[in-house]
């Protein structure tokens, strides 16, 4: 899916991100999230505060990881592509 013509975004409302369909407005699944990033093809990067800790989850709202599993992010810059690297404690 090309990223610039996807209609599924996070959005800030009322103290943390749903993920909405910006062309009919409507929730794509019932969780809320602290932080929340535009979907790569499949999958977006969210942090979750009742774990306190990052996941990835599906259009679905299905996470990727164990919930806890991922405590940070690394990020490493190399000249073509931006890298993250999760961490786990």
């Amino acid at each position: 899916m090309d990223y610039n013509n996807d209609t599924i975004f996070p959005v800030y409302k009322k103290g943390s991100f749903v993920y909405i369909n910006i062309k009919t407005k409507d929730s794509l699944f019932n969780k809320r999230f602290t932080e929340a990033y535009p979907f790569i093809k499949n999958s977006a990067l969210v942090f979750d505060k009742q774990t306190n800790s990052y996941n990835i989850v599906d259009r679905e709202g299905n996470y990727r990881f164990e919930q806890g599993m991922l405590k940070g992010l690394s990020e490493t810059h190399h000249p073509l592509k931006s890298v993250v690297r999760f961490v786990t404690f």
